[in-house]
């Protein structure tokens, strides 16, 4: 009789068999042992592929713990609002990670009360594939803005660099935060896409501050910044003694005004990231894009939109022939957008709204393909303000503008999108000035959707917003905004608010 084996114990026993390993490889090692085992494992629940990762780090999931971190980031905030009965609870248990930093944030996910966050050996397969594709030449484009590589332009503090500031960026972190910040509350920023009368739970503008003031640390932000305008820090997380990840030490962490440096947020312009964003979006077919403007184009998209809604415009061959006044039951001639309309009545299909949009479409493809090459002087023309502008005009532009659909459309698409966005501004993999703006038909299809999505919205549905600060206020949107976020943390360096 042969000696018993591994294999002879029962499906229920082996299945146990990862709980007790000590990392990823030995998971990864038992897997490729034989074929019973590989498919047993493919069951392995997502909650210990996770710890068994976090064992491996940094080895395998560096930098640690922003890499894990990164992966289950959507998972965590969809955690903490989905339950109403314990959304309250969930909240402040979210608020207590924060606080001990990225690794407060992991040990959250890592517990057995947090249902629903973990990974698969698929997820850390893609992974991987986004850390080639996404992170790392985000990496790169970001360190080119704001980075060692950005600090290395000629006669840079002699007009060299038309954004020149003093910053303490530790690039690496600085990106993994941005993309974890787009990943926790990129859902928050979904809710306000939608109808304020359909929104779902979200995560709000005193959760994110929490995760900025202690997930993304910042030397001006520590305890003893000596601020008097309410902003509150406790000396927790990097900002207790002795902690690793301390912005303090043999070189100072300043990743807070280093972001918003580089997406803009109150005296920030964020020049060099909103002219590689606009490229993106001229390619994307959107003419005439100036900073925090819808381009004329859209505009008439959006007041044609909102005339058919009101007048019940009727549509053929994709043209607009004649509409019925919804409020007064009259006939109504209208001029058809190229001045050929006849009047007719009926009401407007589905089908025939779909025609009409893939015609304009096509319209405004052809027009982009008659365009100049696009003018980075011209830009710089219209993003040359200076930074000392009024703090009305800077509360408008960065917390509450008046163009708040603009505004709400260009942060869900350059500030929290996420790994869903980034690639596209990842593509330059540096300085994009010298390199050709690619528009895949998907990364179109998304800005698109996310234009068509904000213009829907009604006045009613505008965001509120908070004000923050004594001395002077800071208006701060109630949908996600990490620019004036930062901004308002960050700003113990000019003695707060």
């Amino acid at each position: 009789m042969a000696p018993p084996n591994l294999l002879d114990l029962p499906n229920e026993l082996l299945l146990q068999l990862p709980s007790y390993m000590n990392n990823i490889e030995d998971f990864m090692n038992a897997s490729s042992t034989c074929k019973r085992l590989r498919n047993l494992f493919t069951n392995t629940l997502p909650k210990t592929i996770l710890r068994l990762a976090s064992r491996s780090a940094p080895t395998f999931f560096s930098p640690h713990p922003h890499f894990l971190v990164l992966a289950v980031a959507r998972q965590i905030a969809a955690w903490a609002v989905a339950s109403q009965a314990e959304r309250e609870t969930r909240v402040a248990l979210l608020v207590e990670a924060f606080r001990g930093g990225m690794k407060g944030v992991l040990s959250l996910a890592l517990s057995d009360d947090v249902e629903g966050v973990g990974l698969t050996m698929e997820d850390i397969r893609k992974m991987y594939e986004l850390r080639f594709n996404i992170i790392n030449p985000l990496n790169t484009t970001i360190d080119a803005m704001i980075g060692s590589e950005w600090y290395q332009q000629p006669a840079f503090w002699n007009g060299g660099a038309e954004d020149a500031f003093t910053l303490y960026t530790d690039v690496s972190s600085a990106t993994f935060q941005f993309l974890i910040y787009g990943e926790l509350f990129g859902g928050t920023t979904s809710s306000f896409l939608l109808p304020s009368s359909n929104r779902k739970p979200a995560l709000n503008i005193d959760t994110r501050i929490e995760f900025i003031k202690y997930c993304i640390p910042d030397w001006s932000c520590g305890p003893n910044n000596g601020r008097n305008d309410g902003f509150e820090l406790l000396s927790v997380g990097p900002y207790a003694e002795g902690a690793e990840d301390s912005p303090y030490g043999d070189k100072l962490e300043g990743n807070q005004t280093a972001l918003a440096h580089l997406v803009g947020g109150a005296m920030f312009r964020g020049t060099l990231w909103k002219r590689a964003w606009r490229r993106v979006l001229i390619a994307a077919g959107m003419e005439e894009n100036e900073d925090g403007k819808w381009p004329e184009a859209w505009i008439q998209r959006m007041q044609r939109t909102e005339f058919r809604k009101e007048m019940k415009i009727v549509v053929s061959d994709g043209e607009e022939i004649a509409v019925k006044d919804s409020n007064t039951n009259n006939e109504t001639d209208v001029t058809a957008a190229d001045g050929k309309g006849e009047a007719s009545t009926g009401e407007e299909s589905e089908a025939d709204q779909v025609e009409e949009d893939e015609a304009e479409d096509e319209e405004n493809e052809e027009s982009d393909e008659e365009e100049d090459e696009y003018d980075d002087n011209d830009e710089d023309e219209d993003d040359g303000d200076d930074e000392n502008e009024s703090s009305e005009d800077e509360a408008n532009v960065y917390g509450h503008p008046n163009n708040w659909r603009f505004f709400l459309f260009w942060t869900a698409l350059t500030q929290v999108g996420g790994l869903q966005t980034m690639e596209m501004v990842a593509q330059f993999k540096g300085r994009e000035e010298n390199r050709d703006a690619v528009m895949r038909t998907e990364w179109k299809a998304q800005i698109l959707r996310l234009r068509d999505q904000v213009l829907a919205l009604k006045d009613e549905d505008e965001p509120g917003f908070k004000e923050l600060g004594k001395n002077r206020k800071l208006k701060v949107s109630e949908a996600p905004h990490l620019g004036a976020e930062l901004y308002w943390c960050c700003a113990g360096m000019w003695n707060g608010f």
